[in-house]
Protein backbone atom coordinates (compact mmCIF):
# COMPACT_ATOMS: atom_id res chain seq x y z
CA UNK A 1 0.00 0.00 0.00
CA UNK A 2 0.68 3.50 -0.05
CA UNK A 3 2.13 5.36 3.08
CA UNK A 4 0.94 9.11 3.77
CA UNK A 5 3.94 10.24 2.72
CA UNK A 6 3.25 8.68 -0.82
CA UNK A 7 0.09 9.96 -1.04
CA UNK A 8 1.13 13.55 0.16
CA UNK A 9 4.26 13.77 -2.91
CA UNK A 10 1.28 12.21 -5.48
CA UNK A 11 -0.78 15.20 -4.23
CA UNK A 12 1.84 17.75 -4.65
CA UNK A 13 3.09 17.01 -7.95
CA UNK A 14 -0.50 16.79 -9.06
CA UNK A 15 -1.17 20.13 -8.25
CA UNK A 16 2.48 21.11 -9.59
CA UNK A 17 0.86 19.33 -12.79
CA UNK A 18 -1.95 21.25 -12.88
CA UNK A 19 -0.36 24.89 -12.28
CA UNK A 20 1.62 24.36 -15.31
CA UNK A 21 -0.13 22.54 -17.51
CA UNK A 22 -2.37 23.75 -20.38
CA UNK A 23 -2.92 27.57 -20.39
CA UNK A 24 -2.41 28.21 -16.97
CA UNK A 25 0.95 29.34 -16.26
CA UNK A 26 2.34 29.17 -19.61
CA UNK A 27 -0.26 32.02 -20.59
CA UNK A 28 0.64 34.27 -18.05
CA UNK A 29 4.68 33.94 -18.33
CA UNK A 30 4.34 35.08 -22.51
CA UNK A 31 1.93 37.75 -22.05
CA UNK A 32 3.46 41.21 -22.14
CA UNK A 33 3.40 43.51 -18.70
CA UNK A 34 3.23 39.78 -17.00
CA UNK A 35 3.83 40.18 -13.48
CA UNK A 36 5.75 36.56 -13.38
CA UNK A 37 7.94 38.17 -16.07
CA UNK A 38 9.43 41.22 -13.40
CA UNK A 39 11.83 40.65 -11.35
CA UNK A 40 10.26 40.03 -7.67
CA UNK A 41 9.17 37.92 -5.92
CA UNK A 42 6.09 36.18 -7.73
CA UNK A 43 9.33 33.87 -9.58
CA UNK A 44 10.01 32.53 -6.43
CA UNK A 45 7.45 29.43 -6.96
CA UNK A 46 9.28 28.34 -10.01
CA UNK A 47 12.42 27.84 -7.48
CA UNK A 48 10.25 25.71 -5.24
CA UNK A 49 8.75 23.83 -7.27
CA UNK A 50 12.66 22.64 -8.99
CA UNK A 51 13.67 21.93 -5.36
CA UNK A 52 11.25 19.34 -5.27
CA UNK A 53 13.11 15.82 -4.82
CA UNK A 54 10.12 14.00 -6.19
CA UNK A 55 11.49 15.43 -9.80
CA UNK A 56 14.31 13.03 -9.34
CA UNK A 57 11.61 9.87 -10.28
CA UNK A 58 11.04 9.85 -14.11
CA UNK A 59 7.32 9.69 -13.93
CA UNK A 60 7.20 13.35 -13.18
CA UNK A 61 9.51 14.62 -15.95
CA UNK A 62 6.86 14.96 -18.65
CA UNK A 63 4.09 16.49 -16.47
CA UNK A 64 6.13 18.92 -14.14
CA UNK A 65 9.90 19.66 -15.20
CA UNK A 66 9.61 19.77 -18.56
CA UNK A 67 6.82 22.24 -18.62
CA UNK A 68 8.78 23.72 -15.64
CA UNK A 69 12.05 23.68 -17.74
CA UNK A 70 10.19 25.38 -20.26
CA UNK A 71 8.98 28.14 -18.36
CA UNK A 72 12.48 28.93 -16.78
CA UNK A 73 14.12 29.17 -19.92
CA UNK A 74 10.99 31.32 -21.60
CA UNK A 75 11.99 33.99 -19.01
CA UNK A 76 13.12 37.71 -19.80
CA UNK A 77 16.83 37.97 -19.21
CA UNK A 78 15.56 40.48 -16.13
CA UNK A 79 13.92 37.60 -14.63
CA UNK A 80 16.02 34.69 -15.69
CA UNK A 81 18.94 36.76 -14.19
CA UNK A 82 16.88 37.48 -10.99
CA UNK A 83 16.37 33.73 -10.90
CA UNK A 84 20.15 32.85 -11.04
CA UNK A 85 20.91 35.65 -8.47
CA UNK A 86 18.20 33.78 -5.67
CA UNK A 87 19.81 30.71 -7.02
CA UNK A 88 23.59 31.57 -6.30
CA UNK A 89 22.77 32.12 -2.34
CA UNK A 90 21.31 28.46 -2.38
CA UNK A 91 23.64 25.96 -0.60
CA UNK A 92 25.62 23.96 -3.28
CA UNK A 93 24.09 20.59 -2.21
CA UNK A 94 20.96 22.10 -3.28
CA UNK A 95 21.73 23.15 -7.07
CA UNK A 96 23.56 20.10 -7.22
CA UNK A 97 20.38 18.12 -6.61
CA UNK A 98 18.89 20.09 -9.06
CA UNK A 99 21.92 19.52 -11.63
CA UNK A 100 21.41 15.47 -10.88
CA UNK A 101 17.57 16.13 -11.80
CA UNK A 102 18.45 18.26 -14.74
CA UNK A 103 21.03 15.51 -16.24
CA UNK A 104 18.68 12.77 -15.45
CA UNK A 105 16.15 14.66 -17.61
CA UNK A 106 18.40 15.14 -20.20
CA UNK A 107 19.76 11.55 -20.32
CA UNK A 108 16.05 9.68 -20.36
CA UNK A 109 14.97 12.52 -23.12
CA UNK A 110 17.94 11.87 -25.37
CA UNK A 111 17.59 7.97 -25.04
CA UNK A 112 13.97 8.10 -25.65
CA UNK A 113 13.60 10.92 -28.35
CA UNK A 114 17.31 10.19 -30.18
CA UNK A 115 17.24 13.85 -30.82
CA UNK A 116 17.74 17.51 -29.36
CA UNK A 117 14.66 19.11 -29.01
CA UNK A 118 12.57 21.86 -26.83
CA UNK A 119 13.01 19.96 -24.10
CA UNK A 120 16.50 19.01 -24.43
CA UNK A 121 17.14 23.23 -25.12
CA UNK A 122 14.86 24.36 -22.38
CA UNK A 123 16.83 22.40 -19.60
CA UNK A 124 20.08 22.96 -21.05
CA UNK A 125 18.65 26.76 -20.80
CA UNK A 126 18.35 25.89 -17.18
CA UNK A 127 21.37 24.25 -16.45
CA UNK A 128 23.10 27.51 -17.71
CA UNK A 129 20.91 29.68 -15.27
CA UNK A 130 22.96 27.43 -12.79
CA UNK A 131 25.82 27.38 -14.06
CA UNK A 132 25.92 31.37 -14.00
CA UNK A 133 24.75 31.30 -10.26
CA UNK A 134 27.40 28.93 -8.97
CA UNK A 135 29.67 31.56 -10.95
CA UNK A 136 28.51 34.28 -9.23
CA UNK A 137 28.52 32.62 -5.55
CA UNK A 138 32.41 31.91 -6.42
CA UNK A 139 33.23 35.37 -7.40
CA UNK A 140 31.54 36.91 -4.68
CA UNK A 141 33.35 34.40 -2.41
CA UNK A 142 30.23 32.50 -0.77
CA UNK A 143 31.51 29.51 -2.19
CA UNK A 144 34.51 27.31 -2.63
CA UNK A 145 36.12 26.86 -6.42
CA UNK A 146 37.79 23.48 -7.08
CA UNK A 147 35.34 21.55 -5.11
CA UNK A 148 32.72 19.08 -6.73
CA UNK A 149 29.45 18.97 -5.25
CA UNK A 150 29.96 15.10 -4.30
CA UNK A 151 32.07 15.97 -0.97
CA UNK A 152 34.90 13.81 -1.69
CA UNK A 153 37.90 15.64 -1.76
CA UNK A 154 39.37 18.90 -2.42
Amino acid sequence: GFTAADRLGNVVMRGAHALLRGRGACKLLTEGNCPLQREGGSLRWLLVLMANPLLLEPQHHKPVLLPLCSLIASLEEGAAAQVARWWSHWPEPALARIVVVLQQFLSVRLCHTQRIDDAVVAATKVLGLLYDANEAALAAGWRRGGRGSGGGGG
